[in-house]
């Protein structure tokens, strides 16, 4: 076990302390780390960021992992797995295995995860925890894959849950926030391996989000995104097809160098806008010709992770919203979005707001959304703290932009707009710090705060943020 006290920050850079990083290699050594917090009177957030050195501090934007003087633990050498050999179709892996490797473990018996989050290299811990998302009709996040889990606790000792032993507790482990301890292994249930036939193209935005409801339930999988200054929508659409159905156009080795390449470049643009905004529109519009489109045939996980690299510090406002009767709540977050967008910019008397011309747009307009709104569809969550518990159908809204672009006016009435369809924050992503937590999750808070209250009575898993978000005060310190 290593510990060094060191400057952390997240895979943004919008999230900074000073902590002491330990690396646990094992069970053991967990404990090790507990009983030091405990003496040492600190506290305890696990950082499920991944390998690579890049987004190894967190993959979250959130201040969840921010543990200023206190401990954060690294866990990647906590990443086996196995499969069960007793017919279920249900696989653990210690909550240290990347998502990639989860779903190769998987797919090596004949498996497959029915969604997953688009990175490949966050670690199954981090992924369950904060409730992260695909899209799909039949699913809803991670979390839902979630049948049971082993908790390590306040004092040690192993916590062991199962769906069927233990139904409440596991409703609140899917979704724990890494307050209730931390997680050893969990387990998933699979089902038996298929092909996706997916397609990406470009199609009008105004037919489209008319006829949103007809698209997203004559598929399996569907996600949209829009480039600002642009009147199409890129249609992310996925069917299920049998395994034996032959792949075809599976990316290689030459697009996963072009998707470098077109991050690099993007990154590049990203910062040139934010200190000549006025040229986002025609930049929008270049990045809109640069997007792939066409169909492929492939397992699942290649088509989940169509993005294997990201630019980084990226402000991104994401809420889970119901998508409302015949998706009526949805078509109100999305011209919302886009109304605004246009508002800010102010387009000169007699020119489309969708202009990529600079001079289109009046001398004092403002651009603070600079690269996507993406959108994901999915079923409900039955974790206590997912964003999208609760019953009907639900979809994943982001707001996506550069930081440093003066986004915060724009962002607070978006994000108040978001609440007031009632929305809730993905915990992973950007969001205002200071909401009222207890009320948006209502009674699924409390139901949670009872558990987390009996699992960890001391906050020795709790930083200063998850305190507000409980509504408690600074940890009561115990030793031994």
């Amino acid at each position: 076990m290593q510990c060094k006290t060191e400057s952390w920050t997240n895979w943004e850079g919008n999230q900074r302390c000073t902590a002491e990083v330990c690396a646990a290699d094992d069970l053991d050594e967990l404990r090790v780390i507990i009983q030091k917090a405990r003496s040492e009177r600190k506290t305890i957030r696990v950082a499920n960021g991944g390998l690579h050195h890049a987004y190894s501090g967190s993959f979250s934007g959130s201040p969840v992992v921010n543990n200023e003087g206190g401990i954060i633990v690294l866990i990647p050498k906590l990443n086996k797995g196995f499969v069960h050999d007793d017919g279920s179709k249900r696989i653990t892996a210690e909550s240290g295995m990347l998502m990639g490797d989860v779903e190769k473990m998987a797919a090596a018996h004949g498996l497959a995860l029915e969604t997953a989050p688009v990175p490949l290299f966050i670690q199954l811990g981090g992924a369950v925890a904060l409730s992260c998302h695909g899209c799909g009709n039949r699913t809803g996040t991670i979390s839902d894959l979630v049948v049971g889990m082993e908790i390590l606790k306040h004092d040690g000792t192993l916590q062991k849950i199962t769906r069927e032993k233990d139904p409440d507790l596991l409703k609140a482990a899917q979704v724990n926030l890494g307050a209730l301890g931390i997680m050893h292994r969990i387990t998933l249930q699979c089902v038996d391996r298929f092909k996706l036939y997916a397609v990406d193209e470009f199609v009008p935005m105004d037919s489209t989000i008319a006829g949103i409801e007809d698209l997203v339930l004559s598929h399996d999988y569907v996600e949209l995104f829009w480039i600002p200054f642009t009147d199409q929508v890129w249609v992310k659409r996925w069917d299920r097809r049998a395994w034996e159905t032959p792949s075809r156009n599976v990316p290689g080795f030459g697009n996963r160098m072009q998707q470098r390449i077109a991050v690099a470049l993007g990154t590049r643009a990203l910062e040139f806008l934010v200190s000549h905004p006025r040229w986002t529109p025609l930049v929008m519009n270049m990045l809109k010709h640069a997007t792939w489109t066409g169909e492929r045939t492939a397992p699942p996980q290649v088509i989940f992770h169509y993005q294997e690299k990201f630019p980084c510090k990226l402000w991104d406002l994401s809420y889970a919203l119901p998508a409302g009767d015949r998706f009526e709540t949805f078509k109100n977050a999305w011209n919302f979005t886009v109304n605004k967008v246009s508002e800010f910019a102010r387009p000169r008397p007699g020119k489309s707001r969708y202009s990529a011309s600079p001079w289109a747009y009046q001398k004092d307009g403002r651009f603070p959304m600079n690269f996507l709104m993406h959108i994901r569809f999915l079923d409900h969550s039955d974790g206590y703290l997912s964003p999208a518990v609760g019953t009907g159908r639900k979809f994943m809204y982001e707001a996506i932009t550069y930081i440093g672009s003066d986004q915060q006016q724009f962002y607070n009435e978006i994000e108040q707009h978001l609440l007031h369809l009632g929305g809730r924050p993905h915990w992973g992503k950007t969001y205002s710090d200071n909401l009222d937590f207890n009320k948006i999750w209502g009674e699924n808070m409390a139901k949670f705060d009872v558990i987390r209250r009996e699992m960890d009575p001391d906050g020795l898993f709790l930083n200063p943020f998850l305190r507000h978000v409980f509504g408690v005060g600074a940890r009561v310190a115990r030793t031994g």
